[in-house]
């Protein structure tokens, strides 16, 4: 049923998205603390290395903030998903990430100003991820539902798994271009990601779960 005519846009598009997800997510969580090991002024923690350099409190603040930028993502998410629907809400998330990613590509950013461009990142990152989870249990019908989401959550762990080794990047090359590349490849991901949202076939709000068919599309007004 997965690779039925009716269904197989919806799942290869949910199985890419998964896959971008995941690698934009993950990225963006360990880009936080690479950002600020890498901007770091302090005397290296290890001889012979010019990339590692010790925390300060405020680097540890920052990460903080950064990190509980998931539960205003959250709440974002939770009222954006019945106002504007399922696949709007993923687009939107996935646009306004980038942006705010794009904005850490100004060099020698202040950092409280970085750390509010991370902020809005990791809120819009949540926001996105979790509404992809929200739509995948309500696009595909009872019977595949499980398969599906066990689909997308294979391509997740691609994505997952590539993220660390392209963040690794920035703590052990200490040049300014390695950066610049590494954020505008997760501002590409979050602009491809939010095209392929608006791509999806159907939108799941004010639809019933279904036992063995996709939702139907809703009429055109």
């Amino acid at each position: 049923m997965l690779l039925s005519a009716k269904s197989r846009k919806t799942f290869a598009l949910v199985c890419v998205l998964f896959l971008l997800m995941a690698f934009l997510y993950y990225g963006l969580v360990l880009l936080t603390v690479a950002l600020l090991e890498t901007d770091s002024d302090d005397e290296p923690l290890c001889k012979g290395s010019d990339t590692v350099h010790e925390l300060t409190n405020w680097d540890y603040l920052q990460a903080l903030i950064s990190n509980a930028a998931e539960v205003p993502g959250l709440l974002v998410m939770f009222l954006l998903l019945d106002w504007v629907g399922r696949r709007v809400t993923l687009s939107v998330s996935f646009a306004l990430c980038g942006g705010a990613t794009a904005f850490l590509l100004i060099p020698r950013m202040p950092s409280a100003v970085q750390c509010c461009f991370v902020f809005l990142a990791r809120a819009f990152a949540l926001s996105f991820n979790q509404s992809l989870w929200v739509y995948t249990t309500e696009v595909f019908p009872t019977k595949v539902r499980a398969t599906a989401l066990g689909f997308g959550t294979c391509f997740a762990r691609i994505g997952g798994g590539v993220a660390p080794f392209m963040v690794s990047q920035v703590l052990f090359d200490s040049s300014e271009a390695v950066k610049m590349i590494i954020l505008a490849t997760c501002v590409g991901t979050a602009l491809v990601s939010a095209v392929l949202s608006l791509l999806l076939p159907l939108e799941t709000n004010s639809h019933y779960l279904t036992e063995t068919t996709l939702p139907e599309p809703a009429p055109a007004s």
